[in-house]
C-alpha cells in the first residue's frame, strides 16, 4: 500500500481532493471543520496530516487503515483464529475500492 501510495500521481474521485481541501485550509479558517461536504469527523482525522500535503493525508489514511484492521482483529479476542485474518484481507485487498464506503 506504501508503494502504491507514492506511484499514483493522483486520486480516483474528485471527492477525495475536495475533502483534502477542506481539511488542509480548517487551520486557517476553523468554521470549515463543521462544513457539511467535509464531514466533521474526517475533517478532524486529516487536518493535521493534510498539512504535510496531499502524501501526508495518504500516509495517514494507510495508518488508519492498519489501526482498523487491529481493533477489528483484537476485538475478536483470538489473536490467532483464521477468522482473525479477514479484516487485514478484506481492507488491504487490492478490489477493497469495490467495498461499500461505509466498511
Amino acid at each position: 500500500m506504501i508503494k502504491l501510495l507514492f506511484a499514483s500521481d493522483g486520486t480516483a474521485l474528485q471527492d477525495e481532493i475536495g475533502h483534502y481541501i477542506i481539511s488542509r485550509d480548517a487551520i486557517a479558517n476553523p468554521e470549515l471543520i463543521l462544513d457539511l461536504w467535509g464531514r466533521t469527523l474526517h475533517t478532524i482525522l486529516y487536518i493535521l496530516p493534510a498539512q504535510f500535503g496531499l502524501d501526508g493525508a495518504r500516509l495517514a489514511s494507510v495508518g488508519l487503515a492498519a489501526l482498523t484492521v487491529i481493533v477489528s482483529i483484537g476485538s475478536q479476542g483470538n489473536w490467532l483464529s483464521p477468522a482473525s485474518s479477514y479484516p487485514s484481507y478484506c481492507y488491504f485487498s487490492p478490489g477493497s475500492r469495490l467495498l461499500p464506503s461505509w466498511l
